[in-house]
């Protein structure tokens, strides 16, 4: 996929497409917050770019949303199928 937002705006995207961010409240927090318990060294950005395939106009990956979406719809039938889950939204 290519590009991408930061880890909150993926979260709030992945709740989107699951129909669930009017539920679910997504707040910012920085590294700091989960440094202690789950630290791991972070680069500043984790956007997925192939500049050599853009300049040669070769790139066709698709957008991270469109990817995350079609993501989404194959985590909503796991749920339903390998946990039992209804999942009606």
């Amino acid at each position: 996929c290519q590009g991408g937002g930061s880890r909150y705006e993926v979260a709030c995207e992945f709740l989107k497409c699951l129909e669930l961010d009017k539920d679910i409240k997504v707040t910012v927090v920085g590294s700091d917050y989960f440094k202690k318990e789950y630290f791991a060294p972070r680069p500043l950005s984790e956007k997925l770019v192939n500049l050599k395939l853009k300049h040669r106009g070769l790139l066709f990956m698709r957008d991270w949303r469109e990817c995350l979406a079609e993501y989404a719809e194959v985590f909503k039938k796991e749920l339903v199928n390998k946990q039992g889950i209804c999942y009606e939204r």
